[in-house]
């Protein structure tokens, strides 16, 4: 992170005049990094550590919509102190050195005999090689005892940003920008000691960039990092730009929408399904969003409503490409629209019927497929589905900004919008999310009955007047309570 320093390693091209004669590469590198190799492994590089700026429950999430790969925050946080040991220990044990600059140079044979022939030709084998030393000498020296107390300073300073911020989380829940600040501190980390590729990480090197995207309005996506690249040119030090609040500890508007830190590790080591694992991670961001949104206008009662409204139809939202033709009344409910959703080897429905179910009531149902706070119902492999995660972190939005009453009450809309607009309801079980039938080893679903709605409409269509097919404005008017399992299913 300073000006000037780092290492270099040049190659030779395949064809040069330089290969030809024999030289394949050159290094140059300061000793001084020999305190922090192990192995040829690095104090904070193993990105793991990251999952650390994560959301518990989003954490979750990933790891069962990912599949296989776990992180345990308990392992990860002594990893990440048994490092900040390593490195004081390592700098302690210094103190006593003395480092240069070396060179390195890798040549064939025939090179390194010529080399050899020269220097005895003109008698200075036996010579020492004289550096020049003041304004005309190739590098820097500082005492060791300057260089890494210096070190050791700008480690701590990270250190002490990523812990700062990690000690504000919430035991229930992790703002999207707190973890987007700690990613950032995590990969300053990385370059605090020594050279390494800045440049290579985007939100730490650059300071705005554009490119190409059809989808903006001026037909361009804004990029922005922390601008050490323009810092360090203009100070010899990669300080921050003015981008961050230091009371909240924050991205700064308006630069928070286009800072880079939004990609931790391990969303991307779970490449088999990232696009699944990267919709949980937005629909995570838009709730954070909905949450600073209630406290901004926490004054005005109407943007509040809104928000708690569009709070559950996130949590409600399954398949966004059939919304528009949902809403606008062309899927009919029949057959022919429940066979598209199902996959094929899934069909036809299998369902719930006879006196020996588990459940045999909707509220209970309602509760086994939502709560997480009964303590009577096992999850075992879906307590933390990416519908429940939405859930519970609306619920704590709505309680942050609006108290438990007024969660409490955005609960019991959402399980009324549930009731009025579900008639097959997945089926739950203790070991797995739906239960399957013993005979068929189809996976069985609830179907959801309305006396009084099905007479209310079979009357309309008696009279002829029933509209096909219902418009989904319709389901506002629906009831909210008395739904039962259908009654064609319960005496087989």
């Amino acid at each position: 992170m300073l000006q000037d320093t780092g290492s270099l390693t040049i190659e030779t091209g395949k064809r040069s005049s330089r290969r030809a004669a024999g030289l394949l590469y050159s290094q140059f590198y300061p000793s001084v990094k020999e305190i922090f190799a192990a192995g040829n492994v690095y104090p904070f590089t193993n990105t793991a550590i990251e999952t650390l700026a994560l959301d518990k429950k989003l954490r979750k999430t990933w790891e069962l919509v990912g599949g296989g790969l776990s992180h345990q925050p308990a392992a990860l946080i002594k990893a990440y102190l048994y490092t900040k040991l390593r490195c004081h220990y390592a700098l302690l044990g210094s103190m006593q050195k003395s480092f240069g600059i070396r060179e390195e140079h890798r040549v064939s044979k025939e090179l390194f005999y010529a080399i050899d022939s020269r220097i005895r030709s003109q008698e200075l084998q036996n010579k020492r090689l004289v550096v020049p030393t003041g304004d005309s000498s190739p590098y820097y020296s500082f005492t060791t005892d300057n260089l890494l107390r210096w070190m050791r300073w700008n480690i701590n300073k990270f250190c002490v940003g990523f812990e700062m911020v990690y000690s504000f989380q919430d035991p229930h829940f992790v703002t999207w920008e707190h973890t987007r600040i700690m990613l950032m501190f995590l990969r300053c980390l990385q370059f605090s000691y020594s050279g390494g590729l800045i440049q290579k990480v985007g939100g730490c090197w650059q300071d705005v960039r554009q490119q190409p995207d059809p989808r903006q309005p001026n037909g361009l996506r804004r990029y922005e990092g922390l601008g050490f690249k323009r810092t360090l040119e203009t100070y010899g030090y990669a300080w921050f730009l003015d981008k961050i609040d230091w009371n909240t500890l924050t991205f700064k508007q308006p630069h928070a929408a286009y800072m880079m830190f939004n990609n931790p590790s391990m969303q991307t080591a779970y490449r088999a399904r990232y696009r699944q694992v990267r919709d949980v991670r937005i629909d995570f961001i838009r709730v954070d969003k909905a949450r600073q949104w209630m406290q901004d206008f926490s004054a005005v009662p109407s943007c509040l409503e809104l928000l708690e409204k569009y709070l559950r139809q996130l949590c409600l939202f399954l398949r966004p490409e059939h919304m528009e033709a949902a809403l606008s009344g062309e899927v009919p409910l029949c057959y022919d629209s429940v066979d598209k959703v199902l996959i094929e080897r899934h069909g036809p429905p299998q369902l719930a019927y006879g006196h020996r179910l588990a459940v045999k009531n909707i509220d209970v149902l309602f509760a086994w497929l939502w709560e997480w706070k009964d303590g009577q119902f096992e999850r075992k492999g879906w307590n933390d589905k990416p519908y429940r995660m939405l859930y519970q972190q609306s619920f704590r939005a709505v309680t942050t900004a609006r108290g438990k009453d007024s969660a409490r009450k955005w609960r019991q809309e959402l399980k009324n919008s549930f009731l009025k607009s579900h008639w097959m309801i997945p089926y739950p079980q203790s070991q797995g999310f739906m239960r399957k039938d013993k005979e068929t080893k189809e996976f069985v679903w609830w179907p959801s009955f309305h006396s009084g709605l099905n007479c209310y409409y079979a009357r309309l269509e008696q009279l002829g007047s029933l509209t096909q097919p219902l418009p989904a404005s319709n389901i506002k008017h629906h009831p909210s309570n008395g739904w039962t399992l259908a009654p064609g299913y319960t005496n087989q």
